[in-house]
């Protein structure tokens, strides 16, 4: 009777434990629409600053085309400028707030 009891205490929390697992990585395997908003947002955000970056490089080009030694010298301190450090988002966080 006591075996009987605790096989079947032993059975439901393998269940309960089961069922808990199952919701817990069912939650974290779902993209909700504000990640995907991220997504979104961030691609199109890099792809903006990766055309400034070359608009830039473009202007001093064009400049070093035309210009003396001395115009050339200061252009291409300028390159360094054109690089920008990436926009960074903070990404959405999931209902386990992961």
């Amino acid at each position: 009777m006591v075996q009987k009891a605790t096989r079947n205490l032993r059975t439901s929390k393998m269940k309960i434990i089961s069922l808990a697992s199952l919701v817990i990585l069912t939650g974290c395997a779902t993209a909700d629409a504000n990640y995907l908003q991220y997504l979104d947002q961030t691609s199109k955000l890099a792809a903006s600053q990766n055309a400034a970056e070359a608009a830039c490089l473009l202007v001093i080009a064009e400049g070093m085309k035309n210009s003396d030694t001395n115009s050339k010298a200061l252009l291409s301190s300028q390159i360094d400028k054109c690089k920008k450090e990436p926009i960074k988002l903070v990404p959405p966080k999931n209902w386990l707030g992961l």
